[in-house]
């Protein structure tokens, strides 16, 4: 059976239903990272088949969903997700220990009591695996004002969505 558009031109049955009933071929893929407005690593969404096609299985961005590889990821996932939660409780811990403590740090200084360079979140991880044998990453530190005198300042460690407090005691070396 043959349909016409309005021109007389031949069209195919898709073609003459309606927009609303158009069905577009579609596949379901399991993410392999995140996709900007698409979705998160392991996700399965369903996508059309030309942009699953044309750049997520080309860039090697997701898999077809129901292959072999795609149950591995979700496992890969699964213990990542689990990595992170056990990370952040340690991290919990962590801000537990160091919340209120004080941390000494010798540095030379002139005689008004300026230092000669500021202190950075290096040397204070330093100072914490010095004292306590703890490492700490210098981007979780964050230190409001910069450190340039003799004395004792507030530094924040942070930890997910909150900050702790810890001092830090910045004594003259002796020469």
């Amino acid at each position: 059976m043959r349909f016409l558009n309005a021109r007389r031109r031949r069209i195919t049955i898709r073609d003459a239903l309606p927009n609303h009933e158009r069905r577009i071929p579609s596949v379901k893929v399991t993410l392999l990272r995140d996709v900007l407005k698409l979705g998160k690593k392991g996700e399965e969404k369903e996508v059309s088949d030309g942009y699953a096609r044309n750049y997520l299985l080309r860039h090697k961005l997701a898999v077809t969903a129901g292959s072999g590889i795609s149950l591995d990821i979700k496992k890969q996932i699964q213990i990542g997700v689990k990595q992170k939660e056990k990370q952040k409780r340690e991290e919990i811990k962590l801000a537990a220990k160091l919340a209120g403590l004080k941390i000494v740090v010798v540095r030379p200084a002139n005689q008004q009591g300026h230092l000669f360079a500021a202190i950075s979140p290096q040397e204070i991880v330093k100072s914490l695996e010095k004292a306590l044998h703890i490492f700490v990453d210098p981007d979780k530190i964050e230190i409001r004002q910069p450190i340039k005198s003799l004395g004792q300042h507030k530094v924040w460690i942070k930890v997910g969505d909150t900050s702790k407090e810890f001092t830090v005691d910045v004594k003259p070396s002796v020469s």
